[in-house]
């Protein structure tokens, strides 16, 4: 397999946030139907990939601390209006969307101040017209509901700013060597296989121990690079 480089981020990453999440969310647009959780979703998987790619924060034990990669990277590559509330961004959509379908809501309670309680909902919008576009990352509080607000995310403007961020990145590694080989040798440990002893808990290993297994035991013909069957004589 060819070594990755920056070139990887700046062309293969960069073409399937295009192909992969920007087309979808004109589509969800064109259609002014859904896009409203499949998008953050797609958005935030690859913050993930792309958190830990310019950071690699690990503990103690050496495991990978994934979350505080990725608020990290919204806070430095994301336009400003995030910066403030990168965790919160996080926890509503990310653990929201992927672990629950839809993001999650959270209240405050015991203030020392008025209101007592404030509570932060959600709101997602497909709209690609500039009105909506600058309502993104915005708090608006909502008529009849005291001390609630909700958090408005545009999925198109959403998109063009991972694609911002990417940029960002990109201009970063490029300027900094020491960044660079550290990404680099990130982004290339990804393609790696994987010990199975990476998997956490054992159990969990022994039972995909087996599992592969029982892949080489129930192995289909044989294909080439292109997926294709080999047909032999």
């Amino acid at each position: 397999m060819a070594k990755r480089t920056v070139r990887y981020l700046n062309k293969n990453i960069r073409q399937s946030i295009i192909d992969d999440v920007k087309r979808i969310a004109q589509y969800h647009n064109d259609t002014q139907v859904g896009g409203f959780f499949g998008i953050p979703r797609q958005v935030f998987c690859y913050i993930d990939f792309l958190g830990w790619i310019a950071f690699g924060y690990i503990d103690n034990n050496g495991k990978p601390r994934n979350t505080k990669c990725s608020e990290e990277y919204i806070r430095k590559y994301f336009p400003d209006n995030y910066k403030d509330y990168a965790e919160l961004i996080y926890a509503m959509w990310r653990h929201g969307t992927v672990h629950s379908y839809e993001p999650y809501t959270f209240y405050l309670e015991n203030r020392n101040s008025p209101p007592k309680k404030i509570k932060i909902l959600w709101q997602s919008n497909n709209d690609d017209t500039s009105s909506h576009r600058a309502a993104n990352m915005k708090f608006f509080p909502l008529e009849r509901k005291r001390s609630t607000l909700r958090l408005n995310i545009n999925i198109c403007q959403l998109v063009d700013d991972l694609l911002k961020s990417l940029d960002n990145l990109i201009v970063d590694i490029k300027r900094n060597r020491s960044l660079k080989i550290e990404c680099e040798k990130r982004l290339n440990e990804y393609s790696f296989p994987r010990k199975l002893t990476k998997v956490r808990g054992t159990k969990r290993q022994n039972d995909i121990k087996k599992q592969i297994e029982l892949a080489w035991e129930n192995r289909s013909e044989t294909i080439n690079k292109n997926g294709e069957p080999v047909i032999t004589n």
